[in-house]
């Protein structure tokens, strides 16, 4: 396979930006679990416990990470290899931040990314809709933590050197995973048998997370100098994947929608872009309907044939092969599954982006990865 240059991958993008796209681009959606959970890449064993705590590891990994992805993922996808100007670096803690917002601590188990053990009851929920978590944000336990650990590694980074490269630190700017999954994260499953027991007070649950985890995603952006509100919003709540499109409709839609508004400030030139995990593609056209969504990341493996045909040309679909696919097939069956997505008629309009369902896993090997993107340049040519 003729890997294409910097300058060609960067005309694909181009292109499909413009509405004009020539070929189907791919990305991998990867962070830094892919160095630090394989142990070829990661022979010293540093643990997620001490990239969150560590200031002279949270560097190092990030620095170590954006070589790894211009090196290794450019490869096999149209990321370019190209080494950043400076290492861009954050206060890490993965997809944890919206229960830890609320009081929830990280657990760490060997092996795995950090998680969320919940730590609320049904039966605290009323004692939760009486709490006030936002008239006194700067001492939040999570914004302050925060906080203090982006003070640390700006310290850290006035010496800090990789590669001849120095370091950026940027502030904590959580998204928000939405409110169901949130409410998961910190009352367990037991939420959806509440759900339908409850459904009124089930539903002024999910408008104080968003409202709550709204104010604090404009107070953090606020404090970094920013405007409030964005030009491009992902949004995501991957686990309405296991309720039923009425019940999404009448509990958490609005939500979404009002959390959507919020932070584009209603601006109808805004990209909205949403993330959902596992197959939810029944709720598709009801979000299509009603929030002013551009991109569909599925998440996923799905039925990506009839996905276009239901959405229609002009709604950019991002996805494709399964991660247990690229980490344990062979290169053959990963050529043969995007080959087969890429043919499916997922293609029509140009907008799609070939990508993973969902975020690629530590390991996977070179080869099944180049499979995937040799298979991109041979089908995914649309002029």
């Amino acid at each position: 396979m003729m890997i294409p240059t910097n300058e060609e991958k960067q005309a694909v993008w181009a292109a499909y930006n413009a509405g004009k796209p020539t070929r189907i681009p791919l990305t991998w959606s990867v962070n830094a679990r892919v160095l630090l959970l394989d142990p070829a890449l990661n022979s010293e064993g540093v643990t997620f416990e001490q990239y969150f705590s560590d200031p002279q590891t949270t560097l190092s990994i990030h620095a170590r990470f954006g070589e790894y992805c211009a090196e290794f993922f450019s490869q096999s996808s149209d990321i370019v290899d190209t080494l950043p100007d400076v290492w861009v670096c954050h206060a890490d803690i993965q997809n944890c931040a919206d229960p830890m917002f609320f009081g929830a601590e990280i657990t760490y188990a060997e092996g795995q990314v950090p998680g969320i053990e919940p730590f609320l009851s049904i039966d605290d929920i009323d004692d939760f809709l009486a709490r006030d978590f936002t008239s006194d944000l700067a001492n939040n336990p999570l914004i302050r933590r925060q906080r203090l650990y982006r003070e640390a590694l700006e310290k850290a980074a006035k010496d800090f050197s990789y590669l001849g490269r120095r370091a950026r630190v940027e502030h904590f700017l959580p998204s928000y995973d939405g409110p169901l999954t949130t409410c998961m994260s910190v009352f367990g499953t037991d939420i959806l048998l509440f759900m339908a027991e409850e459904p009124e007070k089930a539903k002024r649950l999910f408008w104080k997370m968003t409202r709550d985890l709204h104010a604090r995603n404009r107070y953090l952006r606020l404090q970094a100098g920013l405007p409030e509100t964005v030009d491009e919003k992902w949004w995501a709540d991957d686990s309405i994947q296991l309720i039923s499109t009425d019940t999404y409709r009448s509990l958490l839609l609005d939500c979404h929608e009002w959390y959507v508004e919020a932070m584009t400030g209603g601006n109808p030139a805004a990209k909205i872009c949403c993330h959902l995990c596992g197959d939810a593609t029944r709720h598709f056209k009801l979000i299509l309907d009603n929030i002013r969504t551009t991109l569909f990341d599925t998440g996923f493996p799905v039925n990506f044939g009839e996905l276009r045909r239901e959405l229609g040309p002009e709604v950019g679909i991002m996805g494709g092969p399964h991660v247990a696919l690229l980490q344990n097939g062979t290169a053959q069956q990963c050529f043969d599954e995007t080959r087969r997505i890429l043919t499916s008629g997922v293609c029509e309009g140009g907008r799609f982006i070939l990508s993973e369902g969902n975020n690629l896993p530590p390991c996977c090997p070179k080869e099944n990865l180049q499979a995937a993107y040799a298979a991109c340049l041979e089908y995914g040519i649309l002029v």
